[in-house]
C-alpha cells in the first residue's frame, strides 16, 4: 500500500511540472519589479510603456517556441494560435507593429544588457550582473 501511495505521489509531482519563466531586463532598468497584470499588458499590446512612463522595446521568444507557449498560458490563458491570431490582428489594424521574435537565448541576452529599455522573458534566471529579474512567472 505505501509503495502504492509513494508511486502515485510520486507520479503526480512530476506530471506536467513546468520550470518558471523569468522576465528580464537591463539591471539599471527604472523598474525593480512588474506586476503580473503590467507584462500582461505590455506583451499582449496594450501597453508600450512602463509603469514609471518609459517607453520599453519589448522581445518575445522563438514563434513557436515551449517557452514561448507557456509564458502565453501563464499570463494571459491563452495557446500561440491564438496569441497569434490577437497580433494578427493588432498589426491588421495598424494598432501595433508585431514584436521581435529572439529565438536565441545568448543572443536576446546580450540584447537587453546593450539597452535598458528592453524587456523579455527567459527559462532560467539571467547569469550576467548585468541583467535582473523584474516578474517570476511561477508554473
Amino acid at each position: 500500500m505505501k509503495r502504492l501511495l509513494s508511486f502515485f505521489l510520486s507520479a503526480l509531482m512530476s506530471y506536467g511540472v513546468a520550470a518558471d519563466i523569468f522576465v528580464v531586463m537591463h539591471a539599471d532598468a527604472p523598474v525593480e519589479h512588474l506586476s503580473r497584470e503590467d507584462v500582461r499588458d505590455l506583451y499582449l499590446g496594450r501597453s508600450k510603456v512602463l509603469p514609471n512612463g518609459e517607453f520599453v522595446r519589448i522581445y518575445d521568444r522563438g514563434e513557436r517556441s515551449d517557452i514561448r507557449a507557456d509564458f502565453f498560458e501563464h499570463l494571459a490563458g491563452m495557446d500561440l494560435r491564438q496569441v497569434d491570431a490577437f497580433w494578427a490582428r493588432l498589426v491588421f489594424a495598424g494598432r501595433m507593429l508585431p514584436l521581435e521574435h529572439v529565438s536565441d537565448a545568448t543572443e536576446l541576452e546580450r540584447f537587453l544588457a546593450a539597452d535598458m529599455n528592453t524587456i523579455s522573458y527567459l527559462a532560467s534566471p539571467p547569469e550576467q550582473a548585468s541583467l535582473k529579474v523584474v516578474y517570476t512567472a511561477a508554473q
